[in-house]
């Protein structure tokens, strides 16, 4: 991927949903103390097991993409794949299970068990975060739900699931969207629009800085972009104490957000002509734990980029590079999901919208993940499907004799 040095001060921005402790100066500030979420055993390994695939998909998308800007949500794409692991058998499912981090026996069972207990307290932890987490299955009428997967989705993901005539299905896949994002996602194209089924996960977040910056603060300085670029842009302003961590190579900054349940962690190279992307290359989760062990409370100048950004993702190939192959190909192992298909059932996209701002009030978050297959349009027939997708013979025969008056292979086109 050919991103240039990064010069200046370039950060590399990702929302966390992380658990810290608050600050015990800045208790008189809180209505509500922060109660870290209380995981049981088998859970809080759960929490640490997804904790590389996190980073790894976020390093790998944004070295395979080679965009300049990345914003997608590692924790939305989780949800989105344990549901399809929930309708996968066999080497599909195994697949799906390794790359999120879950390759015992009871990696089904704990992965939904962890999704449920956190889905059920991430809107808990803060009155003054806004932190919801929806699922959704949707599917074209026609094939029937399996029961027991329909019962799971709605167990354990709290997921709305729903059979839709295939002239409002568009409409009430966008609908859902733009209501689980507060309107923020509704025109990206996100696959949904070509699908028999989709599966969605949205997540919205809305942090205030336990801190607010003075907008009175706000100054424009340079910011030198990858390619040696420069513009002049909104920063937030302050002297302010704060969470830092530093190695040789990388430092981390943590600011938090209400009463502490939720933080945004910045990280930057300390050399700023480094190449951003290289270093990412070597950055995993004992140097992110490294810095968040050494993080201590000091004063700093602080300034960051005020950010507004709407952006979609396509993660195929990132989730492909890390291992999760079968569940694209023709023969995915998707028999859960309905009863006698007689289809070929396979995912074909899994795409993010996400949006993402800073100003002096907060960091507001949307994302959209959306799971599905293609729709070829063809009904459902005992036999199954017929698809010349791939070299064949043919044979142009006169019935009564047998005769055969054409025959040939195709096997390019």
């Amino acid at each position: 991927m050919k991103m240039n040095l990064v010069r200046g001060i370039l950060f590399s921005l990702s929302v966390v949903l992380l658990s810290a402790c608050s600050d015990d100066n800045n208790d008189s500030k809180i209505e509500t103390r922060f109660e870290p979420i209380p995981f049981t055993a088998s859970e809080q390994a759960a929490v640490d097991a997804t904790k590389p695939f996190s980073l790894d998909l976020f390093r790998k998308y944004s070295e395979l993409s080679g965009d300049p800007n990345v914003a997608i949500s590692p924790l939305s794409a989780t949800f989105a794949m344990a549901m399809v692991a929930n309708g996968a058998t066999g080497e599909t499912q195994s697949e799906i299970l390794t790359a999120l981090g879950f390759n015992s026996e009871s990696g089904l069972e704990d992965m939904n068990a962890y999704a449920q207990r956190l889905m059920e307290n991430l809107g808990k932890e803060d009155p003054s975060t806004e932190a919801v987490v929806a699922n959704a299955m949707f599917y074209k009428e026609g094939p029937v739900l399996e029961k027991s997967y329909s019962n799971l989705l709605k167990s354990d993901y709290d997921a709305d699931v729903m059979a839709i005539s295939s002239d409002q299905y568009v409409s009430h896949i966008s609908d859902w969207i733009s209501k689980k994002t507060n309107g923020a996602i509704k025109k990206l194209d996100l696959g949904y629009q070509k699908s028999n089924f989709s599966l969605l996960n949205a997540i919205s977040f809305r942090g205030r800085w336990a801190e607010p910056f003075d907008k009175g603060q706000t100054s424009k300085y340079p910011f030198i972009s990858y390619d040696g670029g420069i513009s002049n842009i909104d920063y937030l302003c302050d002297k302010r104490q704060i969470g830092l961590g530093q190695n040789e190579e990388w430092a981390l900054a943590r600011l938090d957000f209400g009463n502490g349940a939720f933080s945004i962690e910045f990280l930057k190279l300390l050399d700023p002509i480094a190449d951003l992307d290289e270093k990412l290359r070597s950055f995993d989760v004992d140097v992110l734990g490294e810095l968040r062990n050494n993080t201590k409370r000091l004063e700093v100048n602080l300034r960051i980029p005020k950010i507004d950004i709407t952006l979609k993702s396509d993660l195929v190939k990132t989730l492909v590079d890390m291992g999760i192959e079968k569940v694209f190909d023709f023969d995915a192992q998707l028999g859960g999901i309905f009863q006698s298909a007689g289809a070929a059932l396979y995912i074909d996209h899994v795409n993010q919208g996400c949006t993402f701002s800073i100003d002096e009030d907060g960091v507001v978050a949307q994302v959209v993940t959306v799971v599905g297959d293609f729709d070829i349009a063809l009904p459902i027939f005992p036999g199954g499907d017929f698809f010349l997708d791939h070299p064949f013979v043919f044979a142009i025969r006169e019935n009564s004799s047998g005769a055969i008056l054409f025959m040939g292979k195709i096997g390019k086109l």
